[in-house]
């Protein structure tokens, strides 16, 4: 009987640790994924920095403005706005795609990064 008791009071306390461990190890899944997909969403900000700075992207070119909602397309030189997604991949499997959200005189750009289901998004005001 003691016996017993003793076993069932080690198989409690083994389920108890096995459950905080597993929480633990989900939640360490989901961090990653979301720094992955911070990440992502990052990098897509930088590549619009550099082509408004460096090569003369400008959204609000009165020429042919960028429409809210439009996806920016990173494929043209300079970059340019349409209607069509353009997603572009990193190594690590990432993805990020940026919105043109709104123009002058604040100019909203949103930048999202997704990684295995998880999204993240990055916004930039000038």
């Amino acid at each position: 009987m003691i016996t017993m008791l003793i076993m069932t009071s080690l198989m409690v306390v083994t389920m108890g640790i096995s459950s905080v461990l597993l929480a633990g190890i989900k939640m360490g899944g989901a961090q990653v994924r979301s720094t992955k997909a911070f990440f992502a969403a990052e990098a897509g900000a930088e590549r619009t920095l550099w082509e408004i700075r460096k090569n003369g992207f400008d959204p609000n070119d009165i020429g042919d403005p960028c429409v809210r909602g439009e996806y920016i397309n990173l494929d043209t030189d300079p970059a340019s706005c349409d209607a069509g997604v353009h997603e572009y991949e990193l190594p690590n499997f990432a993805k990020y795609y940026i919105i043109f959200e709104s123009g002058a005189p604040n100019t909203i750009i949103k930048n999202y990064g997704e990684y295995l289901g998880t999204k993240r998004t990055i916004e930039i005001m000038y």
